[in-house]
């Protein structure tokens, strides 16, 4: 989830390089909409990255206490140009399994990937 829509799609070229599905959305009522049909179809996320601030929208720390109501177990990433926020420096006291800071490159987004999703 991030409101660049320029991001979303790099993230989802990047990721197809190692056969991962993406699924973006733009605001934190679109990821849950996702979230929820992705469920829905027997098809649930493995890996989720939020973006912590969404100007026109709900943010990734909403988001993620939404998410974590329905699934405790699907590793969630917070992402952010706010490179000193708490959320960001202290990712896991927040609920986040990991952080991506803004601007990230190519090779961090993989590194999330290889270790956050389950091995096929």
């Amino acid at each position: 989830m991030d409101d660049d829509t320029t991001l979303l799609e790099v993230v989802v070229l990047v990721l197809a390089t190692i056969g991962v599905e993406v699924v973006t959305a733009e605001n934190g009522e679109d990821a849950m909409r996702c979230f929820h049909l992705a469920r829905s179809i027997c098809s649930p996320f493995h890996l989720v990255i939020l973006d912590l601030v969404i100007p026109k929208g709900q943010g990734g720390e909403e988001t993620l206490r939404q998410i974590r109501l329905v699934d405790t177990a699907v590793k969630v990433i917070i992402s952010s140009g706010y490179s000193n926020a708490p959320e960001i420096t202290r990712c896991s006291q927040h609920g986040f399994d990991g952080c991506l800071p803004k601007p990230y490159r190519g090779a961090d987004l993989l590194r999330m990937a290889f270790e956050h999703l389950p091995r096929k």
